[in-house]
């Protein structure tokens, strides 16, 4: 994957600059990774987190890169990062030609990214933005199931994160991870059950 990225980007990632907001996360420390790997300088590598998004988007740093890889875990009702309005707005000055929604929070009403709404595939990974007729193009890349590129990879590490939980599995009743999870599972059926009575 790595040599693939660097021949389309011409042999070598130099020239070309990347945002990665949830830059100390893990799939934000994987998109820097990747981008370092294909030959992107470190100074061209921009990478923000909580501190840097505190004060609350738009934000016209993602305007002025290249690639803008969003890899944030979203709870709550935050700012837009990016708009539809402010990229027309910025005309044929806009740098930026492809979002890459790690995230994909395209159904949740608080999406920071509310320029798409539709999840991409592997086989049509992109969706084109309606930016104007005179404006240049600017595609999203929105893979839900986006580590399943890398299988493998995937595997591994979702099992190295879960098996420290199943060890815990005999001795549950002292284990807050899965007391945690009994108690959410035993609100969330009582909420169920709650509903569909009021149904009846």
């Amino acid at each position: 994957m790595v040599s693939g990225v660097k021949e389309a980007l011409g042999g070598s990632g130099r020239g070309v600059r990347a945002l990665v907001i949830g830059a100390l996360g893990r799939c934000g420390r994987g998109a820097v990774d990747l981008f370092r790997k294909v030959g992107l300088e470190e100074d061209d590598i921009v990478k923000w987190d909580l501190a840097e998004t505190a004060k609350g988007g738009p934000f016209q740093e993602i305007l002025d890169v290249d690639v803008f890889v969003n890899c944030i875990y979203l709870s709550s009702s935050i700012p837009p990062f990016l708009t539809r309005d402010q990229i027309i707005a910025a005309g044929p000055s806009r740098k930026l030609s492809v979002v890459v929604d790690v995230s994909c929070d395209t159904t949740n009403p608080f999406n920071p990214i509310p320029i798409y709404n539709i999840n991409t595939t592997f086989s049509e990974p992109t969706v084109g933005v309606d930016v104007g007729s005179a404006n240049p193009p600017l595609s999203v890349i929105s893979i839900d199931h986006l580590p399943t590129l890398l299988p493998r990879e995937a595997s591994e590490q979702f099992s190295a994160d879960l098996l420290p939980s199943l060890l815990q599995f005999p001795k549950r009743s002292e284990a807050r991870v899965w007391t945690d999870a009994e108690k959410l599972f035993k609100e969330k059926l009582a909420e169920a059950a709650q509903e569909q009575s009021a149904k009846k």
